[in-house]
C-alpha cells in the first residue's frame, strides 16, 4: 500500500470510531475515498510487477500464488502394494524411499576406464599448451 492509501484507511478508521456507524454520510464519504486509493495502489503494484517480470520473476509469482484461492497439497499417495496413504508420516516415508531410490550414489569401483585414442609418438603429443588472456578473448 502507498502512504496515501494508508492515511486514507486511518481516516476511515477514525471516522468509524467517531460515529460508530457505517451508514453515517461522513463515514461513507471517507470509506469510498479509502477504497479508491487502495484499488489504485493495488492496480499500480500489479502493473509494475508485470512490467518487471523479466527482472524479478520470484516476487511476481509469489504475488500470484498469494492471490490464488487453492493451495497445492501433497497426497494422498500410493505405496508399493498399491494402497492409498493419507497419513502425513507414512506419506513422508513413502516420498523419502522414492527419492532415496532415485538419488543414489554410483558405485565407482565398477566404472569402465577410458582407453587411449592417441596412437602417435610422445614427440607428437600435445604436451605444451599455453593459454593466455589474448587467446581466450580471440576465441
Amino acid at each position: 500500500m502507498t502512504s496515501k492509501a494508508v492515511t486514507a484507511v486511518r481516516r476511515k478508521h477514525r471516522a468509524y470510531a467517531k460515529y460508530k456507524d457505517n451508514t453515517h454520510p461522513a463515514y461513507i464519504k471517507v470509506a469510498k475515498i479509502a477504497q479508491k486509493k487502495i484499488r489504485k495502489a493495488k492496480r499500480n503494484y500489479e502493473t509494475k510487477s508485470t512490467k518487471n517480470i523479466k527482472k524479478d520473476t520470484k516476487s511476481f509469482y509469489a504475488y500470484v500464488r498469494s492471490r490464488s484461492k487453492t493451495k497445492v497439497k501433497v497426497g494422498p499417495l500410493l505405496d508399493e502394494s498399491g494402497s492409498t496413504i493419507s497419513d502425513s508420516k507414512r506419506m513422508a516415508k513413502v516420498l523419502n524411499n522414492y527419492f532415496f531410490s532415485v538419488f543414489t550414489k554410483e558405485d565407482v569401483s565398477m566404472m569402465v576406464e577410458a582407453f587411449m585414442i592417441f596412437k602417435g609418438t610422445d614427440s607428437k603429443a600435445l604436451n605444451n599448451i599455453t593459454i593466455n588472456v589474448a587467446v581466450v578473448k580471440k576465441a
